[in-house]
């Protein structure tokens, strides 16, 4: 299959096009195909639909800022959507005062007279490095079906034959051990981890992330190499009363008094339990089973959130109540640029808030589950993974999809995901992050299992 060139839209003011033409010849040059403002488009007019496609059709958009164009709408307009999908690179000729929301991001400055640039090369190199990464970049996820063994050869005592695995499309559920636990298979594939910088974080919360060594952000490139089952929900009540009833001994859960619940809480998510309790379950279950049992990493649960999205919320980049269980009295949106250049916010619902978290929706009628058909991953309870805090956010950066510190640390703090019914909606977004000690039973935070594929040796 022949590689897609990247390409790139050209965002500038119409009166400056020799500067326009200058990198789009230079950009041709490096093999980039170059698109910008069609000419059917009259200046003036709303902000065009086809601007708006050209822009998230192309790998990257460059914005050509001037002393003029810093002050022109529609560019501001142009370079604010191209931030929001993290693919803006900025240049700058001079040195134009650029508008403080866009300063945050690494700019290339070149001389006016432009051919007289230092480092002319470098600059250039620089800029096709940017596009290549996001070329790279892209969501992807295998389209193999995957093979999950379901018949484990120590318990039988035999090895594995032609009968003992099952080939599952991806994000299918998978059935065949027909147990409590729902889980889903989930491929192989590559994502962009974190938080974009358009990505709007109130400053106590950002405060507070930093000095809890919770930072989303930079985003960095991540694979996961290997495919692996994952629970279609977080672990509730009646789940857990079926898995009591196959292993009468299992740890934590035969000490929970089911007898409060009543048959209208069988789809409530199972609480109190901590990240300890989990681990012990996991264990049990490991070696009941024959298949290795685990809380996800950090990596995986972003990859599952995300349900094949780069946006701030798995369904876009507006928190959306019909979509998921949090604090709607707040309202969150990025900021972004009205038709007039000026910045907007809207007010949150006044509707009443959930003071409790709300059963799984396993029909999808109340809350439509993500893409890849996870339910709950953002909002209503919060989940536990298997990272350690102490593990700093650049250091997954090697791509290391699996638990980076799964061991027991009695200083320990872990890394809680998906925000919960209280939430304000900035903390249901992909890549927020939250800890809670890893003995806490109290808070709203509930189990989301993984499976290996494989028969655990």
């Amino acid at each position: 299959m022949k590689k897609k060139r990247p390409s790139v839209f050209l965002s500038y003011r119409r009166k400056e096009k020799d500067l326009r033409d200058t990198f789009a010849t230079l950009l041709g040059l490096l093999d980039i195909d170059v698109v910008f403002d069609v000419k059917s488009l009259t200046p003036g007019e709303d902000f065009s639909p086809e601007i708006r496609q050209m822009i998230d059709d192309t790998t990257a958009t460059i914005v050509i800022w001037t002393r003029s164009s810093v002050g022109s709408k529609w560019v501001k307009l142009e370079a604010q959507r191209a931030m929001d999908r993290d693919k803006l690179i900025p240049i700058a000729i001079g040195r134009p005062n650029i508008a403080k929301e866009f300063r945050r991001l690494e700019t290339r400055y070149f001389n006016k007279k432009f051919y007289g640039t230092e480092n002319l090369a470098d600059s250039l190199q620089n800029i096709l490095d940017k596009i290549n990464e996001l070329a790279q970049a892209e969501f992807y996820y295998s389209p193999d079906q995957i093979e999950v063994h379901y018949r484990n050869s120590k318990l039988n005592g035999k090895t594995f034959d032609e009968a003992d695995f099952v080939r599952i499309p991806p994000f299918r559920l998978f059935n065949r051990d027909r147990g409590p636990l729902r889980f889903l298979a989930v491929p192989k594939g590559k994502f962009l981890m974190g938080a974009k910088e358009a990505e709007f974080v109130s400053v106590r919360t950002k405060e507070a992330m930093e000095k809890k060594d919770l930072s989303d952000r930079p985003r960095f490139f991540a694979k996961i190499e290997e495919p692996f089952l994952m629970m279609q929900s977080p672990m509730t009540i009646e789940m857990a009363k079926e898995l009591l009833k196959l292993f009468p001994n299992i740890p934590r859960l035969k000490d929970l008094e089911f007898d409060q619940f009543t048959e209208e809480d069988k789809h409530q998510p199972l609480l109190k339990l901590s990240w300890t309790d989990a681990q012990d379950i996991c264990n049990f279950l490991t070696k009941e089973t024959g298949f290795l049992h685990r809380l996800p990493s950090e990596v995986e649960w972003e990859y599952v959130a995300r349900g094949g999205s780069e946006s701030t919320f798995w369904f876009g980049d507006r928190a959306d109540s019909r979509r998921a269980v949090y604090n709607h009295r707040y309202h969150y949106c990025n900021e972004t640029l009205d038709s007039e250049g000026r910045i907007t916010r809207r007010k949150g619902s006044s509707e009443p808030i959930s003071t409790r978290p709300k059963p799984v929706d396993f029909d999808n009628k109340h809350r439509k589950h993500n893409e890849t058909n996870f339910i709950d991953m953002v909002g209503n309870v919060y989940e536990w993974t298997a990272d350690n805090v102490g593990y700093r956010y650049e250091y997954l950066r090697p791509m290391d999809a699996r638990p980076q510190s799964p061991y027991r640390d009695q200083t320990a703090m872990r890394v809680i995901r998906g925000g919960c019914f209280s939430s304000k909606p900035e903390m249901l977004r992909s890549a927020a992050r939250a800890s809670r000690h890893q003995t806490d039973r109290d808070a709203p935070i509930a189990l989301r299992l993984v499976r290996e594929c494989f028969e655990f040796r």
